[in-house]
């Protein structure tokens, strides 16, 4: 889950990053989620993303998103002004191809009674640096922060 997209950055920014992180970490308990619902951005008739939504969890996250962007900010960090959405990123859709099947096989996934045991405990933020390639994007974790507990 994403809670601030930075783009990239200088290397001389990362240490003012994690230090925003351990900041908003030192307020925010750790986090239960449970997910309840499948999406996709920007719509389900022509899908590039599927997320998963939160129900239990996601005011928690929001508010620790809140307190990252205000860490980040006293940083000088500049973030989009776009409103949170608790979600999980699953997956993006490449191709066309295989889109009638996709939104078939994802129907039942839709509705909170498939997410019954889709619980997860949120206990630290890990700052990431994305290198995007023609097979897809590697994820190397740069640091770690300890939620409140």
């Amino acid at each position: 889950m994403t809670l601030a997209f930075l783009g990239k950055q200088s290397e001389d920014r990362i240490s003012a990053a994690i230090r925003a992180g351990e900041k908003a970490a030192q307020f925010s308990p750790m986090l239960r989620l449970r997910f309840n619902s499948l999406g996709a951005f920007p719509n389900w008739k022509s899908p590039k993303t599927l997320w998963a939504g939160l129900g239990e969890g996601a005011e928690g996250l929001r508010s620790l998103s809140v307190e990252l962007g205000k860490q980040l900010k006293t940083e000088g960090f500049e973030l989009e002004e776009r409103e949170f959405t608790a979600h999980a990123t699953l997956g993006r859709v490449r191709s066309p191809k295989g889109r009638r099947e996709l939104i078939d096989r994802t129907v039942r996934w839709r509705t909170t009674d498939a997410w019954e045991e889709a619980v997860s405990v949120i206990e630290s933020l890990t700052l990431f640096e994305s290198h995007l390639s023609p097979s897809g994007p590697a994820y190397i974790p740069l640091a770690e922060a300890k939620l409140a507990g």
